[in-house]
């Protein structure tokens, strides 16, 4: 088994043992981030950390972690957020780079970010 497949299998199962209904709060607590930075901050880009950091004030946390591997994963399958290109620092990960990410917005390139 690969790496990818093994992350693949852990965020599965993660996501699973946190259940549907953790991962529709999570996401609706997520886009309520999105608007929020848009407002905030012009829409500058973040990471997942920031946006789980935000999320962790109004639900409660996942029982592993790793289940925001699959919000992420359904943020960006329902056009909500879209990776830049670029990555931050995060501080869960002794200062490792994780992708950014800002808000999806359609343009008129046949939906071409």
């Amino acid at each position: 088994m690969t790496a990818r497949q093994k992350a693949e299998r852990g965020i599965k199962a993660s996501a699973d043992n946190a259940g549907r209904e953790w991962q529709d709060q999570a996401v609706a607590a997520a886009r309520l981030f999105v608007r929020w930075n848009d407002r905030v901050y012009g829409g500058l880009e973040f990471s997942i950390e920031m946006l789980r950091l935000w999320c962790s004030q109004r639900i409660d946390a996942p029982p592993d972690q790793r289940a925001w591997g699959a919000v992420t994963r359904r943020l960006k399958a329902e056009k909500i957020i879209r990776p830049t290109g670029g990555y931050l620092m995060a501080a869960s990960s002794n200062l490792s780079p994780k992708s950014s990410y800002v808000r999806y917005r359609p343009t008129n390139q046949g939906g071409r970010q």
